[in-house]
């Protein structure tokens, strides 16, 4: 893949003075309708990126002050391409730091380095220039990246178990079994629900469930592996539970009604969307009936104007 990387630049870039504020960044951000901001400093030297996420990890979660510089919470380890890079270098930078944003540059014949534009992941997929196994390693490097920030802070690493604990306490308690195997039941049926669907939306499900659960599933094949059935759950869960039919059948509707309650209505639903119609009433047979319903059901016309 060695295509030129110039038709992927988003040349709409938003330029930030380093010593501008956090509020400034997120409103430039809302009024241009960008994820992040290029910083550079009073030299005109390209200092660091600020992202929406970063804004939001600062700012929200350790209760920052708006006002504070930006280059308090930006990044500042600039990983950049230059314009005439190929795409299969962008995805390798990706890869290698964890990133999902990559500034261009173009060197000025004064020699200064001037950010171009940035080509972001979202945009490679759009263009189908990367494949479902370099997509992987981007997540998984993503993730121990953050892990790595997330290790300066105790109370970041608190949060994270104590979330992961409520998320399988509801579930032991809804199953009625003990921690050991409630864990073992929901990572794998998690785990299948991953692999059946397709990567991007495997990869969008994983990102809504507790980080200690994250990786684990990250590092699954990608998705969709339609070998598995209606069948090879419920064999499964009598398996790991050693229940019978009839019990592991109720056992994999309490998973998904406690994961509704969990995650909330609108994501599961969008999960269901996209299994196949027997996944669909394994896991929820009042549901799947309803989506039946409304792919079959036409919409009716209304009666053809009289004419005067």
């Amino acid at each position: 893949m060695y295509s030129s990387i110039d038709s992927f630049i988003n040349r709409k870039i938003v330029v930030l003075r380093e010593h501008d504020s956090a509020l400034v960044a997120a409103r430039a951000m809302c009024d241009n309708q960008v994820g992040c901001v290029v910083v550079y400093n009073k030299d005109s030297e390209l200092v660091g990126v600020l992202t929406d996420r970063d804004i939001t990890c600062n700012l929200i979660s350790e209760e920052l002050d708006a006002y504070i510089e930006i280059k308090k919470i930006m990044e500042t380890d600039v990983v950049t391409l230059p314009d005439s890079g190929t795409i299969s270098e962008a995805i390798q930078i990706m890869k290698s730091y964890g990133i999902r944003r990559v500034p261009i540059i173009n060197e000025t014949k004064r020699h200064q380095k001037k950010c171009v534009g940035i080509v972001t992941l979202d945009d490679l997929i759009a263009g189908q220039f990367i494949n479902s196994l370099d997509l992987s390693e981007i997540v998984k490097s993503q993730i121990r990246r953050r892990k790595v920030f997330e290790a300066i802070s105790s109370k970041h690493n608190g949060s994270h178990l104590q979330t992961y604990n409520r998320f399988i306490g509801q579930f032991t308690e809804a199953f009625q079994l003990s921690k050991k195997q409630t864990e073992e039941i929901v990572m794998y049926l998690l785990g299948i629900l991953v692999q059946r669907l397709h990567y991007t939306g495997g990869t969008h499900f994983i990102s809504q469930l507790p980080k200690h659960i994250q990786e684990p599933l990250f590092d699954l094949p990608a998705g969709p592996n339609r070998s598995i059935t209606d069948q090879t759950i419920l064999q499964g869960v009598k398996l790991r539970s050693g229940l019978n039919k009839g019990a592991s059948e109720v056992l994999i509707q309490t998973f998904w009604k406690t994961l509704k309650s969990v995650l909330g209505e609108g994501e599961t639903t969008h999960v269901l969307h996209q299994l196949p119609t027997e996944i669909r009433r394994r896991l929820a047979p009042e549901e799947s009936e309803y989506f039946a319903y409304r792919s079959h059901s036409q919409p009716i016309s209304p009666p053809p104007m009289e004419k005067l």
